[in-house]
């Protein structure tokens, strides 16, 4: 709250989920820095703001989606104490794990792996360079580009998903 880069735009939702809410993480761990209304502004101790701040950092090396059936967000595992706090803090702060934002991760899934499979069905029917990239370019459009770019890291793990970017192995390279 005290320096402009804090200062992110996300959708009203979230806005409204972190209000004033910040924290900075110490020795001591986590230390919540809120004032109430009219309190005096006492900058806080020193420390690592908790917030994940998308400007500088890529929120993906904190967090990853469980593609696998709840589609929620979590700590990626292996984090320090540090990062998992700050992943955790992020997490639950903004509610990233409301149920709105399951069932649309879910279908934007959904969206994703049935737009690849058109790609490859369309490509494998001789389709033309012009229709293929109108099939890419829409899959690229589609909502929820971080489940775009979960699938691709967890390919591996998901044997469908694999296949799938087995036949169209470019569809990795794809960025919005």
């Amino acid at each position: 709250m005290f320096r402009w880069p804090n200062y992110v735009f996300a959708c009203g939702p979230c806005n409204g989920r972190k209000n004033n809410k910040f924290a900075v993480i110490t020795d001591a761990g986590r230390v919540a820095v809120t004032r109430k209304r009219g309190d005096p502004i006492v900058p806080p101790e020193p420390g690592e703001p908790a917030f994940i701040n998308p400007r500088i950092e890529n929120p993906r090396a904190l967090i990853t989606m469980d593609l696998l059936g709840t589609f929620f967000l979590l700590a990626r595992d292996g984090l320090d104490a540090e990062k998992r706090s700050r992943a955790d803090f992020t997490i639950e702060t903004l509610d990233l794990n409301r149920d709105l934002l399951l069932e649309a991760r879910r279908n934007a899934f959904g969206g994703y792996r049935a737009r690849l499979s058109e790609f490859c069905a369309r490509r494998d029917d001789g389709a033309t360079e012009g229709e293929l990239e109108r099939l890419r370019l829409d899959l690229l459009a589609t909502p929820h580009p971080t489940v775009w770019e979960e699938m691709k890291c967890q390919a591996e793990n998901i044997p469908d998903i694999g296949e799938l970017f087995e036949f169209v192995p470019e569809a990795r390279e794809w960025q919005r």
